[in-house]
């Protein structure tokens, strides 16, 4: 690793693309008279790690009941093609960006240029631009230029947050060793920095290493029948999980209604997947109708998709998302009709 490498930090990088030495490959005017700090590790922050435990509110229902994250954390996208990850991630960001004023950091590692990659694109045609930073290598086997490009980013990352910025780093790179994501671990308990991990998959959707996991404070898992439903966010809400479900810092009800929410949903695919429906009990039939409800209420209208759906975005706090989907349970919605219950935000009797 060269130690004596120094990047590029402060507000002059932001909107721009820099490459693993920090030098800027996206064309634009020459950097002068900007800030240079030396190359951060984890080794270089020396700092004492710490358990992320502020919850950090999206306004998205599947991740804030099922899935909840913190402020600091590690949040792993589990996905492949066509289940819009990248739409939840511009979503994420879109909310931090205007309740936290936050900064983001990408690194990015793909086969195509900087310029041909989703999340520049999304980036591009967003008004977000001149609020991230990314950091781009095409795809190697070199060891060294892949944790250098993390590293050229968390200095960034680190810059900011050190200045009293909100800071989100996203990782997105098509291939993820397990020293990278022990670095990725590292720097988030250390930084206190919030970091999104697009985790590669296979032909069959799941991890390239499922080790990788381990090292993921919450995990969302994106659906293909999900997506094939057009049930947007495609975010299958019994994979996902986070750490803080079995934590303290999440109110024992919120577990409670998840937990329920989680049961009854597996109940309801079962049920669901039955070829005579007619030989349900009363109880079963239950089930299945307000499943139904509760798979439908995951779905959202957001805010980043508003100029193609035409449909508002919808922010729902905590709270509301937790007291919604405890009256669906209790039961409080079982004559309500079903199409109540899709791409809406609060439920409106």
């Amino acid at each position: 690793m060269n130690t004596a490498l120094t990047l590029p930090v402060g507000d002059a990088i932001l909107g721009r693309v820099f490459n693993a030495n920090g030098e800027p490959i996206d064309k634009k005017e020459t950097l002068e008279n900007v800030t240079r700090v030396p190359l951060a590790t984890p080794e270089v922050l020396n700092k004492t790690a710490s358990t992320p435990t502020r919850l950090l509110e999206t306004g998205i229902k599947t991740i804030d009941l099922m899935a909840p994250l913190a402020h600091g954390g590690v949040v792993g996208l589990i996905a492949g093609y066509g289940v819009g990850k990248e739409v939840v991630t511009e979503e994420i960001m879109q909310h931090l960006f205007t309740k936290c004023q936050a900064i983001g950091i990408i690194a990015g590692m793909r086969e195509t240029t900087y310029n041909a990659s989703s999340l520049y694109e999304m980036v591009r045609e967003s008004e977000l631009e001149d609020r991230i930073t990314m950091f781009f290598e095409q795809i190697t086997e070199d060891q060294a230029v892949r944790q250098r490009l993390l590293h050229a980013a968390m200095t960034a990352a680190t810059h900011f947050a050190e200045n009293g910025r909100e800071v989100l780093l996203l990782i997105d790179s098509q291939v993820i060793s397990k020293a990278i994501m022990a670095d990725v671990r590292q720097f988030a308990n250390m930084s206190g920095i919030t970091t999104l991990v697009l985790v590669p998959v296979d032909d069959q959707h799941q991890p390239q290493d499922r080790a990788l996991l381990a090292e993921l404070d919450a995990q969302l898992w994106f659906s293909q029948a999900r997506a094939r439903e057009y049930l947007w966010p495609a975010i299958d809400p019994i994979a996902s999980n986070s750490h803080l479900l079995t934590s303290e810092t999440v109110p024992a009800e919120h577990q409670q209604v998840a937990q329920g929410v989680r049961e009854t949903l597996q109940r309801y695919h079962e049920l669901r997947d039955r070829a005579n429906h007619s030989s349900l009990n009363a109880e079963e039939r239950q089930i299945l109708a307000r499943g139904e409800k509760i798979n439908l209420f995951f779905t959202q209208p957001f805010f980043v998709t508003e100029a193609y759906t035409e449909i508002p975005g919808t922010y729902l706090m905590r709270e509301q998302t937790i007291q919604s989907f405890r009256d669906l349970l209790n039961g409080r919605y079982d004559e309500m009709p079903i199409e109540k219950f899709k791409f809406v935000g609060e439920i409106e009797a």
